[in-house]
């Protein structure tokens, strides 16, 4: 009998101290891995986003000749850029259209040591892998930005929020 309230007590310890560990770990799952920056975009589907296709992306960077702006580039064979009046805090954006009427947004900073190194992904035209030329990590934009097996970096590309609007506008904002 005592041994049985032993383990029963036993048992409860453990639970009690499993839960504890398990949640300071989640917490810091949910700290930033990327510098928290701003993001604010209003972008036309018949203008900026007119010619990305399902399964394309795009990149906004600032403007290198004013910061005030921002340029959004197709990488695509032919160059396509539009310079637009929105201000770019940090490396910028991956836009990735995933259909025909669903977006997904992406911080151009690598998660691995974001906050320390801040290094910007590049990416090459017709290829939907994001590189990190600091840690050589690769990120799959169709899988949600996840990391590619054999990457140094574990957790997926920050993701900011996108939204369409009645009158033709993809909304871009950081949560």
């Amino acid at each position: 009998m005592i041994l049985k309230h032993f383990k029963s007590k036993l048992v409860n310890f453990c639970v009690i101290l499993f839960l504890i560990f398990n949640s300071q770990n989640c917490s810091k799952d949910f700290a930033p891995y990327v510098p928290d920056v701003p993001i604010y975009y209003e972008l036309s589907l018949n203008n900026e986003l007119a010619f990305l296709g399902e399964t394309e992306f795009v990149t906004i960077t600032s403007l290198p000749t004013n910061n005030n702006y921002s340029v959004v580039d197709y990488h695509k064979k032919t160059p396509i850029h539009f310079t637009i009046y929105w201000k770019t805090y940090g490396n910028g954006v991956i836009i990735y259209r995933t259909s025909a009427d669903e977006y997904q947004a992406f911080d151009l900073t690598c998660p691995y040591r974001g906050l320390e190194d801040h290094c910007a992904l590049k990416l090459l035209a017709g290829d939907f892998v994001a590189t990190c030329p600091c840690c050589k990590s690769t990120f799959v934009l169709s899988a949600n930005g996840a990391p590619s097996i054999g990457s140094k970096a574990t957790r997926p590309l920050m993701m900011y929020s996108c939204s369409l609007a009645n009158n033709g506008l993809l909304l871009i904002v950081s949560k």
